[in-house]
């Protein structure tokens, strides 16, 4: 997919997002990325935006929830894109398990 076209997905899922979900005052509760962010620009996502994208995986994959018992997308996802150097701790233990 063209960088052009996937800029477009993204703006047209942020789009259809912003009309299913709505903070209570009405204010939309995603925003448009104007480009592609690398992996050295991961630390500037937005914690609140991260824990947004969680609720959509959590309904996507038709889970009772994002933080239950021993699981927590949330933290989860804020520690693995927000820090590099847990980033590379987390990527080292997967590894350590998948390639056992």
């Amino acid at each position: 997919m063209e960088r052009e076209n996937e800029q477009q997905v993204h703006e047209d899922l942020i789009g259809y997002l912003n009309n299913k979900f709505k903070y209570a005052d009405s204010t939309p509760m995603f925003h448009i990325i104007p480009e592609t962010l690398t992996t050295d620009r991961f630390t500037q996502i937005n914690k609140n935006d991260i824990n947004q994208s969680v609720k959509v995986l959590v309904k996507v994959l038709n889970l009772n929830g994002g933080s239950n018992s021993d699981v927590d997308l949330y933290e989860l996802l804020q520690v693995y894109l927000r820090n590099p150097v847990q980033r590379q701790k987390i990527n080292k233990l997967v590894k350590e398990v998948v390639y056992k």
